[in-house]
């Protein structure tokens, strides 16, 4: 018997209908935004991960890469933004002095270790804002991400906010980070022992234990902010507050790619279960990558949720999936008369039952109140010489048969 790759999963009948009401919930609420949705394909040039300034664990470590019949690098894409980016691109969709609001929904790969929550193949919904940076801006892209946690009455949430500065600012931060650590260096994880020598900002998001002491006490990047720089930063936090946003700043906060500048937010929740991946999506602001991608040197801001984590933290009674109506019969010649109200049933938008197996009453009745259907609609022989129905209510215990022509007047009841 075969079996499904390590790191990926089926989504059966069981679940399907929490992945349609999450995707759903995602369409409406980026066409109340006023976004445009994008489709990229599930790989790309390797170069257009692979690229010199981007030298996360993501890109060095996590990639699936490949050749194709024709000699060309591909890579199956581990995240949605450069993607995004590029097809931006090369259909010339930025206008200069415009705004461009994106979303896009997707399968990403990585080759990581997988567990709850994470997956070498999962997927992402995520908005891509191309246009100059604004506090207003970035600020809207952070309350839509918050409105759409609310709206999945996700509990306890809370947006940790981060400013990580221009390139300079974080030069002059990294080089502090590194005259802090170096001495340190013997104390610290074999992993921020390598961070401390190709990319010394990322040992701040470091969960190894012996990190955690010396990360609380090292230098802070808000003393190395220009005056403009932190106007930005009161500015997008006071926009936060105004609207109602749960939002903290954390200072350790940097994010596991390397093209963010500016904001960077992280949307946490605390919810029973989730364990370690309470971090449910993020994003930030990026400078360069527009440009590097081979664009207008133009700036833009996104976040990413990864939906299996939203689904994990979600509610997932979802009374949408029930069974409205259960129409029963035991025999296949009594189809033709039973069809007639099914088709009609499902024009008036109910979710209706029809089990083509013509089990026994007792078996179907059964089956009806595990659906969770309200009604079950019972027609034999009488009740197709008769032009009748007989209606069940599962819910009172009460049976009646009227008219076949009286059954919207009495569902309508």
């Amino acid at each position: 018997m075969f079996q499904k790759p390590k790191g990926t999963y089926d989504v059966t009948p069981k679940e399907s209908h929490l992945w349609t009401t999450l995707e759903s919930h995602i369409h409406a609420l980026m066409k109340k935004y006023h976004y445009s949705y994008v489709r990229t394909p599930v790989f790309e040039s390797y170069d257009v991960f692979h690229r010199q300034s981007e030298q996360s664990d993501m890109v060095n470590k996590e990639t699936y890469d490949f050749k194709d019949r024709g000699d060309r690098m591909l890579t199956l894409k581990p995240e949605g933004t450069a993607g995004v980016i590029r097809s931006v691109i090369e259909n010339k969709l930025i206008q200069p002095g415009h705004v461009l609001p994106l979303y896009y929904m997707g399968p990403n790969y990585r080759y990581e270790r997988p567990q709850k929550g994470r997956f070498r193949e999962f997927y992402q919904f995520g908005v891509e804002v191309i246009g100059d940076a604004h506090p207003s801006l970035d600020a809207d892209v952070m309350i839509l991400a918050y409105e759409l946690i609310q709206g999945l009455n996700i509990p306890n949430v809370t947006i940790k906010m981060n400013y990580i500065g221009t390139t300079e600012t974080r030069a002059k931060y990294t080089t502090a980070l590194v005259s802090y650590f170096l001495p340190l260096k013997d104390s610290l994880s074999k992993e921020s022992q390598l961070r401390l020598e190709k990319n010394p900002l990322r040992i701040l998001d470091s969960k190894q234990k012996e990190d955690q002491t010396y990360i609380s006490q090292a230098p802070n990047i808000y003393a190395f902010l220009t005056p403009e720089e932190a106007s930005y930063l009161d500015a997008v936090m006071m926009l936060l507050k105004a609207n109602q946003v749960n939002v903290e700043l954390d200072h350790t906060l940097v994010r596991g790619l390397d093209y963010y500048a500016h904001i960077v937010f992280e949307i946490q929740a605390d919810v029973e279960g989730l364990g370690s991946q309470n971090a449910l999506g993020g994003g930030g602001r990026y400078d360069h990558l527009v440009k590097e991608l081979g664009g207008p040197d133009i700036s833009g801001i996104g976040f990413a949720f990864g939906m299996e984590r939203l689904l994990l933290a979600m509610d997932t009674s979802d009374p949408s999936n029930q069974v409205d109506i259960m129409i029963i019969t035991q025999d296949e010649k009594i189809f033709p008369y039973a069809y007639e109200l099914l088709t009609q049933f499902r024009a008036q938008g109910f979710n209706v039952f029809y089990d083509f197996a013509y089990k026994s009453m007792k078996s179907q009745l059964k089956q009806a109140s595990q659906l969770g259907a309200t009604h079950a609609i019972i027609i034999g022989e009488d009740e197709v010489k008769n032009n009748t129905v007989t209606i069940k209510n599962l819910i009172a215990f009460e049976q009646i048969t009227i008219p076949k022509q009286d059954i919207n007047t009495y569902i309508k009841k």
